[in-house]
């Protein structure tokens, strides 16, 4: 199973790695993949014959290890799907940071009503000179409650990319429907520190604005959320 691993992510247009990043051991039945993926932190995936893989990250400023986790695989597409999700996640601090804010939305609108589900993510493009990444936080509607327009979601989209001297260009935008209505939009740009109070009073107005949102998607009234309007 090692052997096709190897060979799928070898060949994998959209994930560069080559023999320089693999280290595959006969005798311990081990692949090992490092990579890196942001200027931030270096990534490492081990993967054994006995049905167990290991994803760490490390921290290249603090020199310090962020992320040590085990996990177990049965299947080759569930090693990997596990190795995919690894490879797109990123692991700096404004990562971790809209991930926060992200439960918290989580935790304010379950149990809604006109909420079939909630759906998150996270993803990233590389291009010449830089690299997108892109993360979300979406609210899916039930059928039942949809109107006319018949669009069945809303979301939260958070892409940034990392510049020189630490700072971080980084866009918000409140969406609604697979229309892609945008109808809250935020951008800055600054070290992270500085950029956390805006990103985080920015994604509230989003979550404070929901209720406008469902007007223009969902057919009134829900007598249900009072108690979250």
């Amino acid at each position: 199973m090692l052997q096709e691993f190897i060979q799928n992510i070898k060949t994998y247009r959209k994930i560069p790695i080559t023999d320089e990043h693999i280290q595959y051991d006969a005798d311990k039945g081990s692949v090992e993949v490092t990579f890196q993926t942001n200027k931030t932190h270096l990534k490492r995936f081990t993967a054994y014959n006995s049905g167990s893989c290991t994803y760490e990250v490390f921290n290249i400023e603090t020199q310090k290890t962020d992320v040590s986790e085990t996990t177990e695989f049965q299947t080759f597409n569930s090693l990997t799907s596990i190795f995919h999700r690894f490879y797109y996640a990123d692991f700096s601090e404004i990562s971790t940071f809209i991930d926060t804010l992200f439960a918290e939305g989580f935790e304010r609108f379950k149990g809604r009503e006109e909420i079939q589900g909630f759906d998150s993510g996270d993803f990233f493009q590389k291009e010449e000179k830089e690299t997108m990444y892109f993360k979300y936080f979406q609210i899916v509607w039930k059928d039942a409650y949809l109107n006319e327009r018949d669009m069945d979601l809303c979301d939260i989209e958070v892409s940034y990319r990392f510049l020189d001297n630490k700072k971080i260009k980084v866009w918000v935008e409140l969406c609604g429907g697979a229309d892609g209505i945008i109808y809250k939009e935020f951008s800055a740009e600054g070290r992270f520190e500085e950029l956390k109070f805006q990103i985080t009073t920015f994604v509230y107005e989003c979550y404070n604005h929901y209720n406008e949102v469902i007007k223009e998607y969902i057919v009134f009234p829900i007598t249900s959320n009072e108690a979250y309007l």
